[in-house]
């Protein structure tokens, strides 16, 4: 996260928020640039909010990352961080182009083997995993990430049974050496651990490493990933075939422009929010290098790339959001628009902020709604709220600049909100059921050289 400081206490008369606009996929323009009448019919028929995925974006994005490995001569993959959403298109896409999963729970391993993701392509993480998990994990052959002597204690007459007659794979997580954290052991932790296994190599197979870092830094990622490859020789010395490294996720994704994150930046201060206190914290919504380029940037740095290639360590990477980088949209109906003063209003949408929740972790998903339909309620500024019977329900305590307030009967589409947005707090609330998800196709291009698209229900994908 990013922490800002509020640079003003109040507004100033007559300046306007920057309106924060979506970077949009050519797809995701597509969508938003269609007959307003066809979106309002996928709400008709699925309900407030819809959730709109788009898999090939997903298989796009994927695509990207592996041809850095490519042009680098590495060996090793991209594992999709499942946490991040909960799609079912995007899981079929791993299952169809050979990529494997991080999975955290005992339900990712389940739904990412159903969708056809081999489960030697799977790795289990998680701090104190439950032994059904690990047990179905160590069965279907998925590396295990151990995050502590502790954890490995609770498990290890799980870990030491004899798999199909071969040996149970495992990996050690190191936490960076950055302080506490219920994730990852130090690097002293680490050895000794690695010390205590040596008795047991006729039935574990200690591959290497796995990293849990927390934030952005890809400076910190890089150097990381040489002391890592450092630990791997140590693991060799115990006479352990350790041969890859596991360097997590947290490459930055790019929301907005970059003038429009100095705008917001800039304008930031208690005026732009309904109770006047702007959040501490925020994701970087523009990184200079971000996604695949920030995998290019740590292979570069530190000698890694070559260090990689003569210690024969081949890298992992588990991409989250960087994944699902513009591979989803949410759509939410207006149900009505309440005046609060001569130029403030309140939006009230079909639907809960648990579709989009960034507020709930007392910060702003920083990308403003496009209006579609009407949107002829006149130039003003609104903060947008759920539905629900809750005071603290809402999308955004930001004023948000709009030159047409929507009107009832009207959509607000956010874009790029498949990253933590839109399923990781949706609850049946109110009895409503949870949000569809529709996954999108892109189809051939008509003659005037526009295309198409379709849908089916995500959950048949």
């Amino acid at each position: 996260m990013v922490t800002i400081k509020s640079c003003r206490q109040g507004g100033v008369r007559g300046e306007v928020a920057p309106f924060l606009a979506p970077l949009a996929h050519s797809l995701t323009q597509r969508v938003l640039d269609c007959d307003p009448v066809r979106l309002q019919a996928l709400m008709d028929a699925h309900g407030s909010p819809v959730h709109l995925m788009f898999p090939q974006i997903f298989e796009e994005n994927l695509y990207r990352f592996r041809r850095v490995y490519a042009a680098a001569d590495i060996r090793g993959d991209v594992l999709y961080a499942m946490k991040v959403n909960r799609c079912n298109s995007f899981l079929k896409a791993l299952a169809v182009n050979g990529a494997g999963a991080d999975v955290s729970s005992l339900f990712e391993l389940q739904d990412a083997l159903a969708a056809g993701v081999e489960g030697d392509a799977c790795s289990l993480s998680g701090a104190f995993k439950s032994p059904d998990f690990v047990e179905l994990g160590v069965k279907k052959g998925a590396v295990v990430a151990i995050d502590s002597a502790e954890e490995f204690e609770g498990l290890q007459a799980l870990l030491l049974a004899s798999h199909k007659g071969g040996k149970t794979r495992i990996k050690l997580r190191w936490n960076g050496d950055v302080g506490a954290s219920r994730f990852g052991m130090n690097s002293e932790t680490l050895r000794t651990l690695a010390d205590t296994l040596q008795p047991f190599q006729d039935r574990l197979e200690l591959e290497g490493v796995a990293l849990h870092l927390g934030g952005y830094s890809i400076r910190q990622r890089a150097e990381a990933l040489a002391v890592s490859i450092e630990m791997i020789r140590y693991i060799r010395e115990l006479g352990f075939d350790a041969r890859s490294v596991n360097i997590g996720g947290g490459f930055p994704t790019r929301y907005l422009s970059r003038s429009n994150w100095e705008a917001f930046q800039g304008y930031n201060g208690s005026h732009y929010y309904t109770d006047g206190h702007p959040p501490s914290d925020f994701y970087p919504y523009w990184s200079p290098r971000v996604k695949e380029e920030a995998l290019e940037d740590i292979l570069a740095a530190c000698g890694n790339r070559e260090r990689l290639r003569q210690e024969s360590v081949a890298l992992y990477v588990e991409p989250g959001r960087a994944l699902v980088d513009q591979a989803g949209m949410t759509l939410f109906r207006v149900k009505g628009v309440k005046r609060l003063g001569p130029d403030k209003h309140v939006i009230v949408v079909d639907g809960f902020s648990f579709s989009a929740c960034e507020t709930w972790f007392h910060s702003e998903f920083l990308v403003d709604p496009i209006v579609i339909g009407a949107g002829q309620g006149g130039a003003g500024v609104a903060y947008i709220a759920g539905g629900s019977c809750l005071e603290s329900d809402v999308l955004t305590k930001r004023w948000i600049p709009f030159k047409n307030l929507p009107q009832a009967g009207d959509c607000l589409a956010f874009v790029n909100t498949a990253g933590y947005q839109m399923d990781l707090m949706e609850t049946c609330f109110h009895r409503a059921p949870t949000p569809k998800k529709l996954a999108l196709i892109a189809t051939d291009a008509h003659e005037g050289g526009h295309g198409d698209w379709s849908w089916r229900l995500d959950e048949s994908f």
